[in-house]
């Protein structure tokens, strides 16, 4: 489930990372779409990863709950910091938060980041490689928008 959750995230991220780029195809165009129910559903996939691989084993004493691995902790602090995306994923908290709502969203290049150090820490793996290309493109994108923009205010 992890696996799915993390390739579902980096789907949900391409489309910021394409326009900031300044390129939005149809392909990124069909995401956008559905990019509320993709995050949703990539939500519900890292809750079932993260409830098979530490919450029942936790809860039958499997393992003890301290000392925590840092990879686990990245994981579990994703998966927190998820939940207020999740919980706002919907026109009402869109309408009431505002400005918030896009703050609160912000969130996304956080736990991004997270989800990488979650992967790399266990074990250099596609996946980790695949996260980490998305975390580094999200950070290109924002260079490359923020020159733009200095270029076209000079």
């Amino acid at each position: 489930m992890g696996e799915i959750a993390l390739v579902v995230f980096c789907l949900v991220s391409l489309p910021g990372i394409f326009r900031r780029f300044g390129h939005f195809n149809k392909p990124v165009s069909i995401v956008m779409i559905f990019r509320r129910q993709l995050g949703i559903a990539m939500y519900l996939f890292a809750v079932i990863h993260l409830a098979f691989n530490w919450a029942i084993p936790v809860a039958a004493r499997v393992f003890p709950l301290f000392p925590i691995p840092t990879f686990a902790f990245f994981g579990i602090a994703s998966a927190i910091l998820l939940f207020f995306l999740f919980i706002t994923s919907n026109d009402l908290s869109v309408n009431k938060l505002g400005i918030w709502w896009n703050r609160i969203h912000s969130l996304l290049y956080i736990v991004l980041w997270f989800v990488f150090l979650h992967t790399m820490l266990q074990r250099v793996s596609i996946w980790s490689i695949i996260i980490g290309i998305t975390a580094a493109s999200e950070v290109a994108s924002f260079v490359f928008a923020k020159s733009r923009r200095k270029i076209e205010t000079s």
